[in-house]
């Protein structure tokens, strides 16, 4: 009866053993088509989808990469641990635990530093844990089992080759600080660029050449504007790098810059475009705007609806507006913040005080006037875009969103 039932616990062991190695060979080819679909410059993002939508892929196949990794983990530390009766026995007992358990480790740091609130606190702690995790998992996934190689080896040198296309040394970037505590950036093109897609926008890394820390310290910015050799791009001081630009009015500092990156939007053939933004969500719309005026395009009208905390971030992209003279532009402006009543402000006509907009009453005035082929651009909070979308959609407009998850 003993042997009987120690047979049955054998092939139990061995059931569970190879699905549990099945799940690890399925964890290998998910992360590794994770970490393909993260390239921003290859043929995937070049000829057939935008980083947007891989972006979403790469995400989800790590996701699953995780899942199938910890289903492996957990099977084999189980299994070992009542064998080795303690935790730190369990995780040593040879090689290929150790770099198990320090893989899984990674991975549950690429979990928490990929999350939407880290990313919006510290975009340079999401860099930082994202390619330190990574390289761990390449290091130790080579100890861990020779599989690892095969699967690797060409994903790796996709994304190396990616990375150092992406990354150019710039000398020339002029800082000009505006109000609102905007940066206008104005940068050397250290590559050749004909012209931009509207809408495209570059990782830049400030104030070193390095390139390593391009690497981590990168971020990635719209293209408002190209003049001649040069790109035009607005910052908002927020963070600390962001905070001592602000402060090196009139300056020239060097930088790392990337190539344009994504596929742009094409608004040229609607008779009419809606772009709706929020705060800096304006900077993509602006390149689609001088776009529009120097192309040739069928639209005829242009509607802006912009809504902004304080009037001064208005100020800083003013002059932008006032270069939109070829094009029926119509803005609507909303200051969602208090204005001193002390303070000596000129409101221009367009410009709506202390109220938010009614993107429902707004985008309907708009389907009536208009009537059809419509195109709308969202660059907005959450919230805001799920609502503005849902709107455009229940009209039948072409709908194209833009948010930074890079």
């Amino acid at each position: 009866m003993d042997k009987v039932v120690e047979h049955v616990e054998n092939d139990r062991n061995m059931y569970l053993q190879t699905l549990a190695n099945r799940t690890a060979q399925l964890a290998i080819t998910n992360i590794a088509a994770s970490v393909a679909l993260s390239a921003k410059l290859s043929i995937i993002q070049r000829y057939f989808y935008g980083p947007q939508q891989t972006l979403h892929w790469h995400v989800w196949f790590g996701r699953l990469g995780l899942l199938q990794a910890l289903y492996h983990a957990t099977y084999q530390l189980q299994f070992n641990y009542e064998r080795q009766g303690s935790v730190i026995g369990t995780v040593t007992t040879n090689i290929r635990h150790i770099t198990g358990t320090l893989m899984l480790t990674a991975m549950m740091v690429l979990l928490f530093g990929s999350h939407p609130v880290v990313r919006l606190l510290s975009y340079r702690l999401f860099r930082w844990t994202h390619i330190s995790s990574f390289f761990v998992l390449v290091v130790f996934g080579c100890l861990h089992h020779w599989s690892f190689y095969l699967f690797y080896v060409t994903v790796l040198v996709f994304w190396v080759t990616d990375q150092i296309d992406r990354s150019y040394s710039t000398k020339s970037c002029k800082v000009e600080s505006l109000p609102g505590e905007i940066v206008k950036l104005t940068c050397h093109v250290p590559y050749h660029c004909d012209q931009i897609l509207p809408g495209q926008f570059i990782f830049i890394s400030f104030g070193s050449t390095s390139w390593i820390k391009a690497w981590f310290h990168s971020h990635p910015f719209s293209i408002c504007r190209m003049d001649g050799d040069r790109f035009v791009f607005y910052v908002k001081a927020i963070g600390n790098d962001t905070r001592y630009l602000y402060q090196l009015e009139g300056d020239t500092i060097q930088a790392r810059i990337s190539r344009p990156l994504g596929r742009g939007f094409e608004f040229e053939d609607y008779e009419s475009v809606v772009l709706v933004a929020e705060g800096m969500g304006i900077t993509p719309w602006i390149s689609v705007l001088d776009h529009l005026q120097h192309a040739t395009a069928r639209t005829r009208r242009v509607h802006v609806i912009w809504s902004v905390r304080s009037i001064d971030t208005f100020y800083a992209f003013e002059k932008e507006f006032k270069e939109m003279s070829d094009i029926e532009l119509r803005m609507q402006l909303y200051i969602t913040g208090l204005i001193d009543p002390e303070e000596d402000v000129h409101v221009p006509d367009h410009i709506q005080v202390g109220h938010r907009p009614q993107y429902q009453e707004i985008l309907t005035e708009i389907q009536q006037e208009d009537k059809h082929n419509i195109a709308m651009g969202i660059c907005t909070h959450e919230e805001s875009m799920v609502k503005v979308k849902n709107i455009g959609l229940f009209y039948s407009w072409e709908v194209k969103t833009e948010r930074f998850e890079l």
